[in-house]
């Protein structure tokens, strides 16, 4: 299991995003079945956004890629990235410093 480090004074917050994030991962699998593209890219951004804001890269990255995918309007690919970031904090052990 990956271990990520994270500011103690994020730890109280931690739970809520972590939720936001699964809550963002289902949304993101709805707006492909809707062809939303432009909710699709802004929903990508607020998650990029989010990522570097609570210290967690690679969520930063995987908004990133979204965010791409969707320019290039590739909505299968965007259900796949969606359901790794919904499993994201189910493979990393977070460790508060």
């Amino acid at each position: 299991m990956k271990e990520i480090k994270i500011d103690s004074c994020l730890k109280e917050s931690i739970p809520s995003f972590i939720g936001h994030i699964k809550e963002h991962s289902r949304r993101l699998i709805s707006l492909c079945d809707e062809k939303d593209i432009g909710e699709i890219k802004r929903l990508a951004h607020n998650i990029k956004g989010a990522g570097g804001g609570y210290g967690f890269d690679e969520i930063s990255a995987i908004g990133e890629e979204i965010e791409k995918l969707a320019d290039e309007g590739d909505t299968e690919k965007i259900k796949k990235k969606a359901l790794c970031l919904g499993y994201f904090f189910d493979e990393i052990r977070i460790i508060y410093i």
